[in-house]
């Protein structure tokens, strides 16, 4: 096949509602008469507002609604399960047997399980990715689980849904809570890899149903070669099973390492799928990684499509939509990029469009020199003779010594606690009271981890906002294969310094994945970044963000510092700070917070 590329401009059109479209809606009851009426009024409803919902099982106690053309909306029952969503059968890649490593074996994909037990209950679960999302209301002894719950579905059922201001200050200063806890009274998230019982009068607390602490345990005799073979059936199988339910699909193609590895795991498959990459082209310092895209693209001889845009083109009131989903979304919120990659994917006839989210996390891109600290837990003072504090003090940008101290300060105190970071100096001191002493389910454990790892974790809980409602998920499988169940487990069972070794980042993921790289992208050593993008963009909508941020919501409520906020929009600091980021995000909180009511 001849690669082609084609470089198009940014076409303005109406945004999609992002998370506000439903592909499966489950209802359960305990009284008959109430429910059947409950049940009745929703498929009334959903044949209005969603015809692609259909009816795909009912019993006596339960309404399950999907939509069969689309892979998240498919339902399959088995004895007392429902399950929704894609499923694939699961290859061990590191796992120990007869020995509990936290992994949920048989299975893998983006799904979630309805038990019903004969005492009634019903055990809800999501799987290890969090790629198919989870919310539950309950109102007089009934229980509704959709992906989305829409004005349209809440309404016909009577369930009210009430801004929790203590919460919504503390997703503010820890973002993180997003992914597993509502801001919404009424609305309750089932966090990836967790579990819920329902009883009908009550909806019992989060269980962990995959605890990610017990993979990371260091095995011995596993060098790099195995780890690599192992990283690389993870990466390639991953891929090609989500692959392997598309015709057409396309991929955000970035320049960089991680979607270079998802076009080479499809693209090398023995009967790959028609593939189109979308490039996203800011033209901007530090922006322009076109001559990378089209290296990569013409390596598998596949079409690139470049979709150029500029900061004078970004309006953020372009995300600012009529209705807003369950919670502020922080993922997805350039509107061109949302606009665009879904109107090539639709231009294209592509049925879902894949990613290399979460690579930097998985693959360990990180500048850390707790690595060596990690390796040192294990092979002792072995590790101070070796190249290891040297390269991880390159890889860091610091001096060896100050890896060696950190190293001896850990053999003498072997514990290092992380405490998450506040997003910036932009929050008011009822923001910085409200953190609520909780934290995301895969991070309880993190004490029994070495330093190194605890932070890997973080970065891969963290990764969790890439599976949030976006825009061009609403319409089309968005799927991040780095994120999938089987690539996370393989990743956390290799020992940090094997992922993170050498001067280069990402150095196992560079060498495995090697022969599927053009050689540009396999000597590179740095990588692309759009800051310079989003400050230009942030500093052009400047006087509408001065009146939408500085005399919103948010601040009228102390929960952003007004007097910060406007300090932030100075052109100097938009220019030369790391606020620009941060204002977008903030910009999401506020449209967020508007619709929904602070009381």
């Amino acid at each position: 096949m001849t690669p082609s590329t084609t470089s198009v401009g940014i076409r303005r059109s109406p945004q999609p509602e992002a998370g506000l479209v439903p592909h499966y809606v489950a209802l359960f009851w305990m009284n008959p008469k109430a429910g059947e009426a409950a049940a009745d009024r929703l498929v009334a409803r959903a044949a209005k507002e969603a015809t692609r919902l259909k009816i795909a099982r009912r019993t006596a106690d339960m309404l399950v609604l999907g939509d069969v053309a689309d892979p998240r909306g498919q339902v399959n029952v088995e004895g007392q399960v429902t399950l929704i969503g894609e499923i694939f059968q699961r290859a061990d890649c590191l796992a120990d047997e007869n020995e509990p490593n936290g992994s949920t074996s048989g299975i893998w994909g983006t799904f979630v399980t309805f038990e019903c037990r004969p005492d009634g209950s019903i055990e809800i679960a999501r799987d290890p990715s969090g790629g198919q999302q989870l919310y539950l209301a309950q109102k007089d002894n009934m229980l509704i689980a959709s992906d989305a719950l829409p004005r349209w579905l809440r309404e016909p059922l009577g369930l009210s849904a009430r801004c929790d201001l203590d919460q919504l200050a503390a997703a503010l200063a820890d973002p993180l809570r997003l992914t597993y806890a509502s801001p919404l009274r009424g609305i309750h998230i089932v966090p990836a890899g967790c579990k819920r019982e329902w009883r009908g009068a009550t909806l019992g607390p989060v269980e962990p149903a995959w605890q990610p602490h017990l993979l990371c345990r260091t095995r011995p005799g596993l060098d790099a070669a195995a780890a690599g073979a192992r990283l690389r059936d993870a990466v390639k199988d991953s891929c090609r099973a989500f692959a392997a339910r598309h015709d057409r699909l396309t991929i955000e193609l970035s320049g960089g390492l991680d979607s270079a590895i998802i076009l080479g795991a499809i693209a090398s498959g023995p009967r790959p799928p028609e593939i189109s990459c979308v490039h996203f082209d800011v033209g901007h310092s530090g922006g322009d990684e076109r001559e990378h895209a089209r290296a990569v693209a013409e390596r598998w001889g596949v079409r690139l499509v470049e979709v150029s845009a500029t900061a004078s083109e970004f309006r953020f009131e372009d995300a600012l939509q009529a209705e807003q989903p369950l919670e502020p979304v922080i993922f997805g919120l350039d509107p061109l990029v949302e606009g665009a990659s879904l109107g090539v994917g639709r231009a294209l006839d592509a049925t879902a469009i894949f990613t290399g989210q979460g690579g930097d996390a998985v693959f360990l891109n990180s500048p850390s020199p707790w690595i060596a600290v990690d390796r040192a837990r294990t092979q002792r003072f072995a590790t101070f003779a070796s190249r290891v504090p040297l390269e991880t003090a390159l890889r860091a940008g610091t001096s060896v010594w100050h890896v060696y101290r950190l190293m001896l300060a850990d053999i003498v105190y072997a514990r290092r606690e992380v405490s998450a970071k506040l997003p910036g100096g932009h929050l008011a001191e009822r923001a910085i009271r409200a953190r609520l002493q909780t934290e995301h389910p895969w991070l309880e454990h993190l004490a029994s981890l070495s330093p190194g790892r605890r932070d890997q974790l973080r970065a891969i809980a963290n990764c969790q906002h890439f599976q949030s409602p976006t825009a061009r998920a609403a319409f089309t499988p968005l799927l991040h294969p780095l994120l999938s169940q089987p690539v996370v487990e393989t990743c956390l069972a290799i020992p940090t310094w094997l992922l993170a070794h050498g001067t280069i980042n990402r150095a196992l993921a560079r060498e495995t994945f090697g022969v599927w790289l053009p050689e540009n992208l396999r000597r590179r050593r740095g990588k692309g970044d759009a800051s310079n993008y989003y400050r230009r963009a942030a500093a052009e909508n400047a006087a509408f963000l001065h009146c939408y941020l500085g005399d919103g919501t948010l601040v009228s409520h102390g929960l952003l510092n007004g007097d910060a906020i406007r300090a932030a929009l100075h052109p100097d600091s938009l220019i030369w700070s790391e606020d620009a980021r941060l204002i977008a995000t903030y910009v999401a909180f506020e449209a967020w917070a508007r619709y929904w009511g602070l009381g």
